[in-house]
């Protein structure tokens, strides 16, 4: 062992360090000492590059890997902390560094890293079979293996015994496999699927076959079922990689013609004085929110970290791209937007940003599930606080859906409409309904509930009973309710079902069990920012220009993304923002400011009618030159793309 300045080691060139054996070193750095390996120091001194172009930058000791296992995450996390840490200490001279200067040299560095990997190549390994075999005949993991029961508790906790295992750096130290995991090299989800039970997987569909797989691929699939149920994995990833691919291509393509006229971002405060509140309610919210900027209750600004923990649970109040008062419209100043304007290069169109940032994750998961088709896992339903007056959740999966408590006492009939119960009537004609055949005879998205209150008065409300794809039914049960009890019809033409004799404790409702795929997923992100029917828009849109309700609106779209992908929060805002018009009645489809009414547009008005050099970048160019509203629209915002038509 042997002590060494930081600084000095920053002037040694790469032939003087390799000539010294690797053995322990005592490190010196501005700010402290670290003990660590020679190696280590090899690969850190790679990364100061920055300190040696940039000789005011502070070399620390989180500028050194350190003496963690080296992961693929390592580089960049390290490589960050030393292109921060010089930026911080230029921002403030007479010539401070760009950020894309500095994201060049870091380019350049990891370049260098890549090329020079052939002075390590005697290191370089693979897997073998007997990899696979040492991990299944590990006690533990063969244990967990032996034991696993047919339902998912079961198999959750042998994936989380099993993950355990793996990353236990005390546990097979010399396998290879094991290393990989532990480095973070493969993903987790796919050495489990070889070294642990398949799990229950779903069909083209979605639905989940009731069955699981109990083998891992490394132990084998033999049987007829397995086999049989397996093979849908490989339908799927030819479904997903042929038609999903292009659907979801297409509507990125969409969403970045829609985001567009967000057009950059001005650096420096716009000086507003308007927030917007949002609750911050876990950790997943709290780092997509990382980099933003609250008013805190002494009126000052602080930024949102993504370990300040004590944030979750409390309201913040945001400066938001909704609130931004830069006098161009679809402009945004980097206070509102956040510390991530740091990231965004000079003229970077910022709906541009925010559409491929998003888009480009969800592509990335359709395509994923080729390589990874994991245990399915269905989501149990969770009811907001309004339809939770009426119902609440049933049954040990969390899939069925009952009268709730505080009304069960009461006078209760359901209205919902005839299109979704169109066999009804069969009911009549048999006298056992099989369970698989539930879901011929209804599927309904929304039910009213018609509650007699002591008070006397009537209170009608209508409730959503379906999760994304799954749609609700019937339960065998309570058609042999409908069957006795019969039903009427209301003026509307609507079917209306007393409860009068039906047992409260039972269930009304079931969702199948279908796990939400990625084409559900998308679907559902597609319908809320194009404004589908399922969502309000136009004259009929929520009230915007109340601060909560815009909270609401944002929140739900970031929550939605965060079910599947890791969304950050201005990237959302920006999205939400490109959907809003001025006003529909005036044909006035321009980015709102803050000061103007607000509604939502729909996706197909807005590339017609807020610039006409976007929809002549969409589709349906002669409609839209064809078309006399097309000359009627009077304000149109303008964008980049009119300086190629000259408009």
């Amino acid at each position: 062992m042997f002590d060494i300045d930081a600084r000095k080691v920053l002037t040694m060139t790469y032939e003087e360090m390799v000539a010294i054996p690797h053995q322990l070193v005592r490190v010196k750095f501005d700010d402290g000492e670290l003990l660590t390996g020679w190696r280590q120091t090899i690969y850190s001194w790679y990364l100061w590059e920055f300190h040696r172009q940039y000789p005011n930058t502070p070399l620390n000791m989180n500028h050194h890997i350190g003496n963690k296992r080296f992961t693929k995450g390592t580089t960049l996390t390290t490589g960050n902390k030393c292109l921060w840490s010089t930026y911080d200490a230029y921002v403030h001279t007479p010539e401070p560094i760009e950020v894309e200067t500095l994201t060049e040299l870091f380019y350049r560095i990891n370049n260098r890293i890549f090329n020079e990997t052939d002075r390590i190549e005697e290191y370089i390994t693979t897997l073998s079979a007997d990899d696979f075999i040492d991990i299944l005949d590990h006690p533990k993991i063969q244990e967990l293996n032996e034991n696993v029961q047919p339902n998912p508790l079961s198999i959750g906790s042998v994936y989380k015994g099993i993950t355990a295992v793996l990353k236990d750096e005390h546990e097979l130290s010399r396998n290879w496999l094991a290393k990989a995991v532990k480095s973070d090299l493969v993903k987790i989800g796919q050495a489990l699927q070889c070294v642990g039970p398949r799990g229950f997987l779903t069909d083209l569909d979605s639905h989940q076959f009731h069955t699981p797989i109990l083998r891992s691929y490394a132990a084998g699939i033999y049987d007829a079922y397995g086999c049989a149920v397996e093979s849908r994995s490989g339908a799927k990833s030819l479904i997903y990689n042929k038609e999903l691919i292009k659907d979801t291509e297409y509507f990125n393509r969409e969403m970045q013609l829609l985001c567009h006229p967000m057009s950059g971002l001005v650096h420096g405060d716009c000086g507003t004085t308007r927030t917007m509140p949002f609750n911050i309610t876990d950790a997943r919210q709290l780092k997509g929110l990382d980099g933003k900027y609250y008013v805190g209750e002494d009126g000052k600004l602080k930024t949102i970290h993504a370990w300040d923990k004590e944030l979750i649970g409390k309201k913040v109040m945001l400066r938001a791209v909704n609130c931004c008062e830069v006098k161009h419209r679809g402009y945004v100043c980097s206070t509102c937007y956040g510390d991530l304007a740091l990231s965004v290069p000079k003229s970077t169109n910022l709906g541009h940003v925010a559409a491929t940032e998003v888009g480009g994750k969800i592509t990335q998961r359709v395509l994923s599930n080729k390589h990874l088709d994991q245990s399915s896992l269905i989501e149990k339903i969770s009811l907001d606080a309004f339809d939770s007056r009426f119902m609440q959740v049933m049954g040990k999966d969390g899939s069925k859906l009952g009268v709730a408590d505080a009304i069960a006492n009461r006078p209760i009939t359901l209205t919902f409409a005839r299109e979704c119960t169109p066999y009804l009537a069969d009911i009549k004609a048999v006298d056992e309904i099989p369970e698989h055949a539930l879901p011929r005879y209804s599927q309904i998205t929304q039910v009213t509930f018609n509650v007699l209150h002591e008070s006397g008065n009537m209170e009608s409300a209508t409730v959503n009973v379906a999760v994304s794809s799954r749609i609700g039914y019937f339960t065998a049960a309570f058609l042999k309710h409908v069957k006795n009890v019969n039903w009427e019809l209301t003026p509307e033409g609507n079917y209306e079902i007393t409860l009068d004799g039906w047992d409260m404790k039972r269930p009304i409702f079931a969702l199948p069990m279908k796990q939400m795929n990625m084409m559900d997923f998308k679907l559902e992100v597609e319908g809320m920012l194009k404004r589908s029917k399922a969502y309000p828009a136009g004259k009929n849109s929520p009230d915007l220009s109340n601060p909560q309700v815009m909270s609401d609106e944002i929140g739900a779209l970031f929550d939605l993304l965060n079910k599947r992908i890791d969304a950050n929060f201005a990237h959302v805002e920006v999205m939400i923002q490109a959907t809003l018009i001025v006003s529909e009645e005036d044909r006035d489809y321009r980015i709102p400011h803050p000061w103007e009414n607000r509604q939502f547009g729909r996706f197909t008005d807005i590339m017609r009618f807020r610039s006409i050099s976007g929809a002549l970048a969409y589709e349906k160019q002669a409609d839209t030159l064809n078309n006399p509203v097309s000359y009627l629209v009077k304000e149109r915002q303008s964008t980049s793309y009119d300086e190629y038509l000259r408009v």
